[in-house]
C-alpha cells in the first residue's frame, strides 16, 4: 500500500504569513530516503498556478519515492 504524500506549506507560511495561492514561481524540496547527495529541489522555470505546481511536485515525489515535500519560501 502506497503512502499518500502531502505538501508541507509550513516554511512558506512562516515566511509570508499567508497560505500559498495564485500564480508564482513555486519552489519545492523533495525529501527522499534514497541515497542521494542532497534532497531534490524542484524549481520550475515558468510561472505556474499553485495547484498545477503542486501536482507536478507530487509526480516528481512519487518517482523519487519521496517521504515529504516542502514548499520553500523563495
Amino acid at each position: 500500500m502506497e503512502q499518500e504524500i502531502r505538501i508541507d506549506i509550513g516554511p512558506f507560511f512562516r515566511r509570508h504569513g499567508r497560505k500559498p495561492s495564485g500564480r508564482g514561481y513555486w519552489v519545492f524540496q523533495i525529501v527522499s530516503p534514497l541515497a542521494t547527495a542532497k534532497d531534490h529541489i524542484l524549481a520550475p522555470q515558468e510561472e505556474m498556478a499553485f495547484k498545477a505546481a503542486c501536482e507536478r511536485a507530487l509526480e516528481v515525489a512519487a518517482l523519487r519515492r519521496a517521504t515529504r515535500v516542502l514548499l520553500l519560501p523563495e
